[in-house]
């Protein structure tokens, strides 16, 4: 999550930093793909602790951006059968509801500049996150689910009590 990384300012000048295209939500998942491409390192460090309270104030008026950019980072940077195995997951589990469509238009929208920008990464990698893939797809919400676990908080900030089945985490 972008409110939760540390990065060294040499690399992110490097890389010309996050990319405004992308506005709020993903912009760490393209970042990360530059600066691998470019030779940095990343690295996860147990020992190093962060705090991020991110506001839930707007969160609600994002979610389409949220899966527009989840869609855009797909198919700028996963390998096509990736991509495609990622899109179907998105539309699957994401809710469905008016975030939903227009977050797929806004996708559909952007196709051409994404295809400019395509640039998949190495074989390698995109195996390695098939692992993660496998992991996040095992707690999929059912097809029909319509309901989002942001927009379903109660006054205190905690998630009200919903279907089980139909409500897991993302």
């Amino acid at each position: 999550m972008g409110g939760a990384v540390l990065i060294r300012r040499a690399a992110y000048l490097e890389v010309s930093g996050y990319d405004p295209v992308f506005f709020m939500g993903g912009e760490e998942e393209t970042l990360a793909h530059k600066l691998v491409r470019t030779g940095w390192h990343l690295r996860y460090l147990p020992e190093v602790v962060m705090r991020h309270y991110p506001s839930v104030a707007n969160a609600p008026h994002l979610r389409a951006h949220g899966m527009r950019n989840t869609l855009w980072n797909a198919w700028l940077h996963r390998r096509a059968f990736s991509a495609v195995r990622w899109t179907v997951f998105t539309l699957v589990d994401t809710p469905k509801n008016g975030d939903w469509l227009r977050g797929a238009v806004m996708a559909v929208k952007g196709v051409r500049w994404v295809a400019r920008q395509r640039r998949p990464m190495s074989r390698r990698l995109d195996a390695t996150l098939t692992v993660l893939d496998r992991r996040r797809f095992a707690g999929r919400r059912s097809l029909f689910n319509r309901i989002d676990p942001v927009r379903s908080r109660g006054r205190d900030g905690q998630v009200e009590k919903t279907d089980q089945r139909t409500s897991s985490p993302s």
